[in-house]
């Protein structure tokens, strides 16, 4: 797997600090998995509701 610095932009960068800041996260890794999760849990649930 390609490391995440070599494919993530500043301004992405920038936001994943920011939400982890914003949510006490301990980590950028920690924040990135947070986002990550939360995003594929709205993508699933509108996946089955178009179901």
């Amino acid at each position: 797997m390609t490391s995440l610095s070599t494919v993530v932009k500043t301004e992405h960068a920038e936001f994943i600090e920011r939400f982890g800041r914003e949510t006490a996260c301990d980590s950028k890794r920690e924040a990135l998995m947070t986002i990550i999760d939360s995003f594929k849990k709205q993508y699933d649930q509108a996946k089955n509701e178009k179901a």
